[in-house]
């Protein structure tokens, strides 16, 4: 069993733990994105990290243009359920 850690949350990502330049805050707008481990062809095949909707989502993300890096949070954290 895992023991819950707490860990403290930043606000705001500023540098990009890549390259070192400036992030830039915004948005991802979506209906839907989905995540696996493997390649596949099909959508409906994976964790949907954003579930499917029909309203489009506001997911709120820094990216870094100069490596094409974008880093967001899908849901919040649960220290609970030890989850990223």
């Amino acid at each position: 069993m895992k023991t819950a850690e707490k860990t403290e949350e930043k606000a705001v990502i500023e540098v990009c733990p890549l390259c070192g330049s400036m992030m830039e805050k915004g948005f991802i707008i979506t209906r839907e994105i989905v995540w696996n481990s493997k390649e596949h062809k099909h959508f409906d095949i994976g964790d949907k990290i954003v579930p499917p909707s029909w309203h489009l989502a506001n997911v709120e993300a820094h990216r870094c243009k100069k490596c094409k890096l974008i880093i967001f949070r899908y849901r919040k954290a649960n220290p609970a359920e030890g989850s990223p």
